[in-house]
């Protein structure tokens, strides 16, 4: 809302779509790693993760489009969409890898102390219960589980929320009992 706020203040114009896919990305990082990326702050910082996120994506649906000796010759050259899947997967590694790291301590100390642990994300949900659940949590396999989770949060909720918002300005009478029922 801040951000809203201030465009609505300043009399700016905001990419609505823009501002829901960082509020998703910070909803789903905080409930998959209990860390807030910020994205949402009022300088709207450029967040490598999320950038690495969007430029994945982007190379994946090249891959659907382009003749796939164009796409191995981008790879072997590492460059155009395949230079920039590297490096965006790189940065996307790094980081969860990092995530997972800090959770497994976080995990250890708990552990020692002896604390239970109330209101945990996800992360820290699969490495303290891999004996009741039987899945090997090894680091891919979380790293991997919370790629697909960020994905997929970012992919569709912000998906809706951006067709829900343009559909209720183009219908002022459902905007109306909305804002009566809200009221």
């Amino acid at each position: 809302m801040p951000i809203i706020d201030d465009a609505a203040k300043h009399g700016l114009v905001i990419n609505l779509e823009d501002i829901f896919q960082r509020f998703t990305f910070d909803s789903a990082c905080i409930l998959l790693t209990d860390n807030d990326p910020s994205c949402l702050s009022l300088e709207v910082p450029q967040v490598l993760f999320s950038k690495a996120m969007d430029d994945l994506e982007q190379a994946i649906f090249f891959w659907h489009v382009r003749p796939r000796s164009f796409t191995k010759l981008q790879k072997w050259l590492n460059i155009g969409q395949e230079g920039k899947y590297r490096k965006a997967w790189k940065v996307l590694d790094d980081v969860l890898i990092e995530y997972i790291s800090q959770k497994r301590k976080e995990v250890n100390k708990l552990n020692q102390e002896l604390v239970s642990v109330d209101g945990m994300d996800l992360l820290t949900s699969y490495i303290t219960e891999k004996e009741s659940t039987g899945l090997k949590c090894d680091d891919k396999f979380l790293r991997d589980t919370a790629l697909n989770m960020i994905f997929a949060a970012m992919a569709s909720t912000s998906t809706a929320l951006t067709w829900f918002t343009w559909l209720v300005s183009k219908h002022p009478i459902v905007e109306n009992k909305i804002i009566e029922e809200l009221e």
